[in-house]
């Protein structure tokens, strides 16, 4: 098994993690670092006449999955000149979009996990760690000895950069894979704005959302969409989160008030009820973790609503809304009950953090 290995300013990413996503899970694991292998996979390209001459050529893993469909076609062009000008490697591609090669004329093996989407209609848990091990396992047996997974504009172009390094490719191929790149990541950057973007999947993002608001539209299977409406407080107290409407957008707005981070959600498109379940509990996961850490996490309901199963996805515990002229109900995940009246949500949200931090 090969060592894990890891750059100080990107640490390992936990294959558990909703922070992050694939990418930075590989980058992690191996930090694009050259691998020993012992073998390698017998494999040639395409329509060669001597298919036995490639069987120890290095192979090289490009991760490439939807998470980062703006950067395919830069990786494609680039990539598959350094490949076809030296022949000094062989490609496999690991992703998760069975149809990536559609516009795409490289002749590289296709190694296809299922989607986070896909993944949630058959199986409860996480998606990461079952990609993550996938992903392993593929090194492992295609005898990889470079494992590429950028997910920036600037990580193509390092990558791209290592490619040609490692397998020696003139400095005039080179040159013409770095102009490609640059025509293609024209109007990209690193930076790019995640206050009203679109994804397809509630994972790897989260951490890059600054303080203030944001929209996100997650697309989900069956052409199902889901919009994330984010308020992430400055040394939050804690989390609301829950589906959008008067009632609760009032609530949230007094947990903002008392320092509390905030996601409303709603559904944009889809009437797969089991589609739309499994978006709802992904979402709330990836909220939990990467916005909840500091303080309580808390499901907030309407009073129509059933919210019993939100309570089981890591949170604190579910506050659900009285009617016009019923009292608030708190119940927390251990089973303590508490009512309480609109007038006072500040006041008993202040007081739970209290709780929470044990003062």
């Amino acid at each position: 098994m090969t060592a894990m290995h890891h750059t100080e300013d990107e640490a390992p990413v936990s294959a558990g993690s909703w922070a992050s996503g694939l990418e930075a899970w590989a980058r992690g694991r191996w930090s694009e670092r050259m691998i020993p292998a012992d073998r390698t996979m017998a494999f040639a390209p395409q329509g060669t006449e001597r298919p036995r001459a490639f069987r120890d050529v290095p192979v090289v893993i490009l991760v490439m999955t939807r998470a980062t469909e703006r950067l395919h076609r830069a990786l494609f062009r680039s990539v598959e000149l350094l490949r076809e000008s030296t022949y000094g490697f062989r490609a496999v591609l690991f992703t998760d979009d069975a149809g990536v090669f559609a516009d795409a004329d490289v002749d590289w093996v296709l190694e296809h996990t299922v989607s986070e989407a896909d993944w949630a209609q058959i199986s409860s848990e996480d998606w990461l760690s079952s990609a993550a091990a996938h992903l392993g396992w593929a090194q492992l047996q295609y005898g990889a000895s470079l494992v590429l997974a950028p997910e920036t504009p600037d990580q193509v172009r390092a990558a791209v950069a290592r490619l040609g390094a490692a397998f020696h490719a003139a400095e005039k191929v080179r040159r013409t894979a770095a102009t490609i790149l640059e025509d293609e990541l024209q109007g990209l950057d690193d930076t790019q704005d995640l206050s009203s973007r679109r994804t397809t999947s509630a994972r790897g993002w989260w951490g890059r959302l600054g303080t203030g608001r944001s929209t996100v539209r997650i697309a989900q299977s069956e052409g199902a969409r889901m919009k994330l409406v984010i308020a992430r407080a400055d040394r939050s107290a804690g989390l609301l989160i829950g589906p959008g409407g008067t009632a609760v957008d009032a609530f949230l707005a007094e947990g903002r008030a008392a320092g509390f981070s905030t996601v409303s959600f709603d559904v944009e498109v889809g009437t797969d009820s089991a589609v739309v379940q499994s978006g709802l509990e992904t979402a709330i996961r990836a909220a939990v973790e990467t916005l909840g850490a500091t303080g309580p996490a808390l499901f907030v309901a309407a009073a129509t609503s059933n919210p019993d199963r939100a309570a089981d996805r890591g949170l604190d515990g579910v506050i659900r809304l009285g009617g016009e002229s019923e009292p608030h109900e708190l119940t927390m995940s251990y089973g303590s009950a508490v009512e309480f009246e609109a007038g006072s949500v500040g006041d008993v949200l202040r007081r739970l953090v209290r709780v929470h931090r044990g003062a």
